[in-house]
């Protein structure tokens, strides 16, 4: 049953999600957090990014275009290593034996693309990888595997298959640096796309803020429309963003948070609100990264999300508060 945004005019939902809306649950709550933050999503690549080869609206895109991602950008402080039992596997399959990983992995990139299959396929591909058995020899026979898991990405929203993606696509993010360096970059896509996506689903407000905040960080790599509305980096040098090739389909990862953080706007949800408004206000500034029909999509969410805080200030400033106001105003200068 679809979530609706509450406004004065009644309630609303988007009109891509009508159709769509799925129920949320607390199952994937527990599931382990992302292992580095959106603002280093680009980084430590060298040498992939993706741009739109079609039209927008669930055609397929090729999402494998030979450029520099890492025009730019700094590099990132280094990450944690990978839990010794991925890196500890045996990197040398050149004794003459079988690698069961490369064999198994066209049956296993086949069989995940079907629904019925997904959650034991993928369970099965995450204690490969938890057991140490993909490595740098046979990793890219095990991308097919992710790759063909989220061939068509919307369907990770169903809640049978939500917790297995979450599961393999966090464990692959946190092993990275056990595929080439061209695959890395994806890997990192689909931290958005699949892993941040799914963890929205939560009942728990902490991780729903802690989510939406690294969704805005990866917004933050994309430009503004106007440039005097860019917020300076922390060290007040202009910000840096991706390459504009890089853009577009990082934008449409971030497009598809931005949709299920609205289904989780509901009386239940109170504090989604305010986190989902503040998504669609760095959205919106940033339209022109994504195509025509989400950019339209965004200007029709951010007319709402203005009622709706228009609406939340009128409430506030009708409780008591203090003879300086400050309460309102305080929360006036978010929007």
């Amino acid at each position: 049953m679809a979530q609706h945004w509450t406004t004065n005019a009644g309630s609303w939902v988007p009109r891509a999600l009508q159709n769509s809306a799925e129920g949320f649950t607390s199952a994937n709550s527990d599931s382990p957090k992302p292992s580095s933050s959106s603002e280093s999503v680009w980084a430590s690549s060298s040498g992939t990014s993706w741009a739109e080869s079609g039209p927008a609206g669930g055609k397929k895109r090729k999402e494998a275009v030979e450029v520099d991602v890492l025009a730019g950008l700094k590099k990132p402080k280094a990450e944690a290593p990978a839990p010794a039992a991925a890196t500890a596997s045996s990197e040398d399959a050149a004794d003459g034996g079988k690698d069961e990983v490369m064999e198994g992995a066209p049956k296993l990139a086949q069989h995940i693309k079907s629904n019925a299959k997904f959650v034991k396929v993928a369970n099965m591909a995450t204690s490969l990888l938890e057991q140490g058995r993909v490595n740098r020899n046979n990793s890219d026979a095990f991308f097919e595997v992710l790759e063909a898991g989220v061939a068509e990405p919307k369907r990770i929203r169903q809640r049978e298959l939500r917790i297995a993606a979450r599961r393999l696509y966090g464990a692959a993010v946190q092993r990275k640096e056990l595929f080439p360096p061209k695959r890395q970059a994806m890997l990192r896509l689909w931290g958005m796309r699949v892993v941040n996506q799914v963890d929205l689903y939560t009942l728990q407000e902490e991780q729903f803020c802690r989510i939406t905040k690294e969704i805005r960080h990866g917004l933050l790599l994309l430009p503004c429309l106007n440039p005097s509305d860019e917020p300076p980096a922390r060290s007040g040098a202009p910000r840096e963003h991706m390459p504009e090739a890089a853009r577009g389909i990082w934008a449409e990862s971030i497009f598809e948070c931005l949709e299920v953080a609205l289904l989780a706007v509901n009386p239940q949800r109170p504090w989604a609100q305010q986190e989902t408004n503040m998504l669609i206000k760095t959205a919106f500034d940033r339209r022109q990264n994504f195509c025509e029909e989400h950019a339209k999509m965004l200007a029709e969410w951010d007319v709402k999300r203005k009622d709706t805080s228009r609406q939340e200030l009128i409430a506030i400033m009708s409780k008591p508060k203090d003879g300086s106001g400050g309460a309102w105003k305080a929360k006036e200068s978010k929007y």
